[in-house]
């Protein structure tokens, strides 16, 4: 699982429309198994390519074909809690570039703020620290 966490952003910049990794993560029958597997490598912070996981998660939540089902409500929640965990420790700049781009991502996702409104005040002061 994590060597498609680390191809997946160099498959999707030479070919966003046939991105091979993102068909596989999308089968109907792997799918929810490479959604948890990718939230588990996520958790376990920078030590196992934070920065890779958190740019493959930016390229599944902008890609067309899986931005709108692949990751639920509850799944951005995780990666949000995850992605101010990891702000809030010493990281890599490139790590910390990648969390604030899926941060980004998740900030104009208006159906997440509507549920878990208490994140914004969470999520500046992770960010004024």
């Amino acid at each position: 699982m994590s060597i498609f966490a680390v191809v997946c952003p160099t498959f999707e910049k030479r070919n966003p429309s046939d991105n091979l990794i993102l068909t596989e993560f999308t089968q109907d029958d792997k799918r929810q198994f490479y959604k948890e597997q990718l939230l588990f490598l996520t958790n376990r912070g920078s030590v196992y390519r934070l920065d890779k996981c958190m740019q493959t998660i930016a390229v599944i939540m902008q890609n067309p074909k899986t931005k709108d089902d692949f990751f639920n409500l509850n799944d951005l929640d995780y990666i949000v809690g995850v992605a101010m965990r990891e702000l809030n420790v010493r990281n890599t700049r490139r790590t910390r570039i990648q969390i604030l781009k899926v941060l980004n991502i998740v900030l104009g996702i208006s159906e997440y703020w509507a549920t878990f409104k208490h994140r914004l005040v969470e999520i500046n002061e992770c960010l004024e620290t």
